[in-house]
């Protein structure tokens, strides 16, 4: 198991995925806001790259931020809701 320190700021665990053990299966997490873009890339090459990342970073005022985003698994869809509260 890993540690608490690594599992809260580990950032590039990419390279470490056992795609054997995985399966057909689809790692779908946050915790790293990344632009909309980055979200559509990744839900285009889902099938190859099997991980997903749906932080859009709501909390931020960022432009390419502050959205909340909902993955759709059984259709393999996102949809985006902008944060409409004041910050």
């Amino acid at each position: 198991m890993a540690d608490v320190v690594s599992m809260l700021w580990i950032r590039n665990w990419f390279t470490s995925i056992d795609y054997e053990w995985l399966g057909n299966r689809i790692i779908v997490h946050g915790h790293t806001p990344v632009p909309e873009i980055s979200i559509q890339h990744h839900l285009e090459n889902l099938d190859k790259i099997q991980t997903i990342d749906i932080d859009n970073g709501c909390c931020f005022k960022k432009d390419d931020l502050n959205q909340l985003c909902a993955f759709d698994m059984t259709n393999r869809e996102v949809v985006f809701q902008r944060n409409i509260e004041q910050l």
